[in-house]
């Protein structure tokens, strides 16, 4: 087999481009939030979480417009798969219900499938909560609670429930998070689980679980911490079993990352352990009395963003894996605070040493999150300043992926089109949220669980972008929440066929290994005016190998962009006729039919024999494809003329590439023509004799995919013998 077919999977985004100018060919970005119900300075929407059942997607978020000390809690809705965003309002989950107030703070939203009649949309929203107070009162402090509220009808109406009921009038409960079994058959499918820190009453990590659907929870009565100092935690649900996963930040000094695993679906839990060894989170400074990002430009304790080296947690549904992230200085290779990735191939009984995954070390990475689509591609999101590296006080968000559980990622690929500054936190400018140096202590991105959706990956993030205050001289950063929803199509095994030309000769090679390709699925727009809708494009990975007979090993891969960070492998599909607006009118969004025409711009660098060369002007790729992601056996093909190349120190050589074509998902049979897993010359001689004849759809003998079978296909399948 010379091929398989390709992996539809999700995720991935811009580029790295000018700091404050729109990046040239960035994804589009959403915001969430009604900016117009902002009154400065109490204008802060921070901490988004989101989830997603289908075209239904929830996003919510710390507010502080409603202002009144115990509900600070938002959210907005799409039920169009993030094209468009209402607001469904401040204080729209009831500000009392029963023996239930919303405090607001530390949301995090999780969908769950449809489990009975009249259900149209079930979704867990976890906050902070209250107990009234005398008089039956909403009460500004203590009497603290972990709430979990409960729509079925995809956010329209809420119910409460309790998810700490051991709680005391003295206990401060904080940083709780939620997960539900998303399986639709089987012992826990449909539990919930809720985790989250206590202060006082002993302290400690603490967890609860719901076996009716949310409606009343039970507390554990132990912590579920060693110690008193655990934080930040994190729950997640094994989609292939129902195991059930717990990590935290233990703070004492220094930093480690805690674990606990319970097999029985939350009713006990194997003894803690660890991820990783003990560490330190890379922040830069001190101040607010606690650990913080400090900029370099004057008075940058002004602007100190406090943050914690928290835990993400995400589960593989193809096979199970834990992947786990954070924010962590001293990694290998790493020069500050650099995102922390641990895996556990064995229920979290062992995890690998935690590896950096950002290759571009400049500057400060801090807040990831990760997940993992039905497709098992990992995308992981979080904050940098590489952009604005020194002073670091510009802020963008980026994405690293990985199709192998983790093993290699992909370069830092950009979603925000514009980096955006640091608000004033200390003291803060927004008095409803008070706390100094506070910017939010997380971002989300989700993927759904199986049968709750595609396979596509869904982001949001705090953003300051927008000027809070236009009334005012200068600018105030108004903390806003910003949306992204991205396509990631990853071909495991494409194929390319390039001619090199050298002092020492000319040789064609067969090179073959992976391709990811980000489409922004939701850009879809006629830019150029030409009646004819386009999505935009990028290359993310690009890593081919094969062997010359005159030149030796070739290795083709994407430019690295820690040395050529300008350079983006971007394109474009662009349908050939326009049939309904808003849509790419190719299968599988058209299914009565179409066509697009498809090209890229590739940045490469090529290592023949270990001798590296790069091309300066981009290498246009270009086809014609009738299904979106292009089907079995279409091929991008240079159009003409030679490409010179240069060295490592950008001066010219007499190398150069003199033809190149790439097919991200090769017939699985290429040239194989009696199918009995070899090309050898009984293959070679069908071609040629059937040479100068059509071809059909996905025909093995038309290596080149052009429709047409000639000598040319025979030469080709030569060199795969």
């Amino acid at each position: 087999m010379l091929g398989q077919r390709h992996i539809n999977r999700s995720a991935l985004v811009s580029a790295i481009l000018a700091v404050l100018l729109p990046a040239s060919g960035a994804l589009a970005e959403f915001l969430v939030n009604d900016r117009t119900t902002d009154t400065f300075p109490v204008i802060t929407q921070s901490e988004p979480t989101v989830a997603v059942f289908n075209n239904q997607i929830l996003v919510g978020y710390n507010d502080s417009r409603f202002g009144s000390g115990f509900q600070r809690t938002g959210y907005s809705r799409s039920t169009d798969g993030g094209a468009t965003w209402s607001e469904v309002g401040i204080g729209t989950l009831p500000t009392q219900r029963g023996n239930f107030c919303i405090s607001g703070d530390d949301p995090v939203i999780v969908a769950d499938r449809i489990r009975a009649l009249g259900q149209t949309g079930v979704f867990y929203y976890a906050v902070l909560g209250k107990v009234p107070g005398p008089g039956g009162s909403c009460p500004i402090a203590p009497d603290s609670i972990v709430s979990v509220w409960k729509t079925i009808d995809g956010g329209v109406t809420w119910t409460p429930a309790n998810a700490s009921p051991l709680a005391t009038p003295t206990d401060d409960q904080d940083k709780e998070w939620i997960a539900v079994d998303t399986r639709a058959s089987g012992t826990g499918a449909g539990n919930v689980y809720v985790c989250w820190t206590r202060f006082g009453g002993g302290g400690g990590v603490q967890f609860s679980r719901s076996t009716d659907g949310g409606a009343t929870f039970t507390q554990m009565p132990a912590n579920l911490s060693s110690n008193n100092n655990g934080l930040g935690c994190v729950v997640a649900v094994n989609p292939k079993n129902g195991q059930v996963y717990v990590a935290w930040l233990d703070l004492s000094s220094p930093n480690q990352i805690r674990f606990r695993r319970s097999d029985d679906f939350g009713v006990t839990f194997t003894p803690e352990n660890h991820i990783g060894p003990p560490f330190i989170g890379g922040e830069n400074g001190s101040a607010c009395g606690r650990p913080v990002f400090l900029d370099s430009d004057p008075d940058p304790e002004d602007r100190a963003i406090r943050s914690r080296p928290f835990p993400s947690m995400a589960v593989n549904p193809t096979n199970g894996h834990i992947y786990v992230v954070w924010h962590n200085g001293g990694l290998l290779g790493g020069t500050g605070a650099d995102i922390a990735f641990s895996r556990s191939t064995d229920g979290g009984a062992t995890w690998n040493t935690p590896t950096r995954i950002n290759s571009i070390t400049t500057g400060q990475q801090f807040f990831p999150s990760i997940a993992v689509n039905t497709d098992g591609v990992m995308t992981i999101m979080y904050y940098s300043t590489q952009n604005n590296s020194p002073p670091d006080r510009l802020i963008d968000t980026f994405i690293a992926v990985s199709s192998d559980g983790g093993m290699t990622f992909s370069a830092p690929t950009r979603v925000t089109d514009v980096s955006f500054d640091r608000p004033i936190t200390n003291p803060n400018f927004d008095s409803v949220f008070g706390s100094a140096c506070y910017m939010g202590d997380y971002n989300s991105i989700t993927a759904p669980a199986p049968g709750l959706g595609n396979s596509d990956f869904f982001m949001v993030w705090g953003d300051n972008r927008n000027d809070g205050d236009p009334s005012s001289p200068g600018v105030q950063p108004d903390p806003d929440v910003f949306f992204e929803r991205v396509e990631v199509d990853f071909f495991p095994d494409s194929r390319a066929l390039i001619g090199i030309e050298t002092p020492s000769g000319s040789d064609t090679v067969i090179l073959a290994g992976p391709t990811t390709i980000i489409v922004d699925i939701l850009t879809i727009a006629d830019a150029d005016g030409n009646s004819r809708e386009q999505v935009k494009t990028t290359m993310v990975q690009l890593e081919l190998t094969g062997t010359s007979t005159l030149l030796g090993p070739v290795i083709l891969r994407l430019r690295d962009p820690a040395k050529s960070p300008f350079q983006r492998s971007t394109g474009e599909i662009e349908e050939e006729m326009d049939v309904q607006a808003g849509r790419l009118d190719v299968p599988p969004f058209d299914p009565a039919g179409g066509a697009a025409d498809s090209f890229f711009d590739v940045f490469f660098e090529i290592d023949v024999a270990g001798q590296l060369f790069h091309n300066d002007a981009p290498l246009r790729l270009e086809t014609m494809i009738r299904t979106k992601p292009p089907a079995e056996g279409d091929s991008y093909t240079k159009p003409g003329g030679i490409t010179e190349l240069l060295d490592e120190n950008d001066a010219p050589t007499p190398v150069s590439l003199v033809s190149a074509r790439h097919w991200p998902d090769p017939v699985a049979s290429l040239c194989d023509i009696d199918g009995n897993g070899d090309v050898d010359q009984t293959d070679i001689r069908a071609i040629f004799e059937s040479r100068n004849t059509p071809a059909v759809s996905g025909d093995p003998r038309d290596a080149d995919g052009d429709g047409l079978i000639t000598v040319k296909d025979a030469r080709i399948c030569v060199l795969l013998q």
